[in-house]
């Protein structure tokens, strides 16, 4: 099966699991996508156990201007393969912190230079991309490859956010705090 087909094929269980109560409530916070149907984490880590991981479907996936394609394509992207351009170019792509929270999860925290990203969006200026950095450390912390020496650089940038006009950026500071505590 081409990747172009695989796609086709998730896209058909994305509408065979749809949920409009759920996509309904998402539109009407201010949740857009182009096409939304409403699946839940569990339904999207299950259609992810019936494929294999592969950069082609992946980015075919992530491509897409539909919620749940944007949230499998990582679940689907190979970690060892992902180089670090196109790790860039990704997290300069995500349009919110859903998709922030999923990237994190299932594909930046596995990168090699998983650390290297999170230090490196941890100095910008945009708010989602601190909100990444902050999300890949407590994801890194969690994982116990946070050394002593790094914690307090760590906690210096999380205290940064804590009290700034981001709610989510706060949230997401106090997280990585009581992670250290």
């Amino acid at each position: 099966m081409t990747p172009e087909e695989t796609v086709k094929k998730i896209k058909a269980e994305f509408r065979r699991g749809m949920n409009g109560v759920v996509a309904s409530s998402m539109r009407e916070k201010g949740v857009s996508y182009k096409l939304n149907f409403g699946l839940t984490l569990p339904i999207l880590k299950e259609i992810s156990g019936h494929y294999p991981k592969d950069a082609d479907i992946a980015e075919s996936l992530w491509r897409e201007d539909i919620r749940e394609s944007r949230l499998l394509a990582p679940m689907l992207y190979p970690a060892e393969d992902m180089g670090t351009e196109t790790a860039k170019r990704w997290i300069s792509e995500i349009p919110n912190t859903e998709v922030a929270d999923i990237c994190v999860m299932f594909l930046l925290s596995k990168l090699p230079y998983a650390k290297e990203l999170a230090y490196a969006y941890s100095a910008s200026g945009r708010e989602l991309d601190n909100y990444i950095s902050l999300s890949l450390f407590n994801r890194l912390a969690m994982g116990g490859e946070i050394t002593e020496e790094e914690r307090s650089d760590i906690e210096a940038v999380a205290e940064r956010h804590i009290t700034g006009p981001s709610p989510a950026l706060a949230i997401a500071a106090m997280r990585l705090l009581d992670r250290f505590r």
